[in-house]
C-alpha cells in the first residue's frame, strides 16, 4: 500500500480534525489501528467505502466511533477491547501504538477522567524540542503526536514526533501536509 496517496485521497470533509492526527500515525509511525469518531451517518459510509477501495478493514462501533486498519484481526481485537466494560486504557493505548510509559501514566486515572487529564497536559510546558509532544494540537489536526504523553520530557512520545515531522518534511509537497505547515 503507498501511503502518501493514502493521506492525499482521504476524505476531509468527513473528518473530524484530530483524526488526520491518527491517520498521520497509522501512515508514518506504524500505528496499527485508527480509532477516531466520524461526523455524521453520512461521514461514516464515505469512510466505509474509502476504507473498501483502499482494502483497509473498516468496523463501526458505539457512536459513530470506528476502528481503520490494514489487519482484520488488530483491527477488530482493537473494538472489542475499546467496547469492553472492563479497565481497558492499558491495553487499547498498546493496541494503538502509544508508548507504554504514556499507557501507564493515563490508565492511573482510568478511563472517566481522561479528558480531564488531557486539559491537565495541555496546559504544561513543553521546552526545547520536547515541544513537538505537546499535544495541544491534537483537537485542530496540527499536533505531531495523537496520545497524551507521559511528561514534558517523554523520549518515546518525541521518537514519534520526529518520525511524523521527518514524513511530513518529505512529503511537504502534497495538500495533506499543510496542516502541519508550523514543523516544517
Amino acid at each position: 500500500m503507498d501511503k502518501v496517496p493514502l493521506l492525499e485521497s482521504l476524505p476531509p470533509a468527513i473528518l473530524t480534525d484530530s483524526a488526520w492526527v491518527d491517520f498521520l500515525h497509522f501512515v508514518a509511525c506504524g500505528k496499527p489501528v485508527v480509532r477516531t469518531k466520524v461526523k455524521n451517518e453520512f461521514s461514516l459510509r464515505v469512510l466505509q467505502q474509502w476504507c473498501s477501495t483502499r482494502r483497509l478493514f473498516f468496523l463501526e462501533g458505539n457512536d459513530r466511533y470506528v476502528c481503520i486498519g490494514s489487519d482484520a484481526e488488530i483491527t477488530q481485537k482493537v473494538l472489542e477491547i475499546d467496547q469492553s466494560p472492563q479497565p481497558h486504557v492499558f491495553e487499547l493505548g498498546q493496541m494503538l501504538g502509544y508508548p507504554k510509559c504514556c499507557c501507564e501514566f493515563v490508565s492511573t486515572v482510568g478511563e472517566s477522567q481522561i479528558d480531564e487529564l488531557e486539559i491537565q497536559v495541555t496546559n504544561w510546558n513543553f521546552c526545547g524540542q520536547f515541544r513537538l509532544i505537546d499535544p495541544k494540537g491534537y483537537l485542530f489536526g496540527t499536533s505531531l503526536i495523537c496520545h497524551i504523553p507521559c511528561s514534558t520530557t517523554c523520549a518515546a512520545s518525541l521518537q514519534l514526533a520526529h518520525t511524523a515531522i521527518k514524513y511530513i518534511r518529505i512529503n511537504q509537497n502534497y495538500a495533506f501536509t499543510g496542516r502541519w505547515k508550523r514543523w516544517y
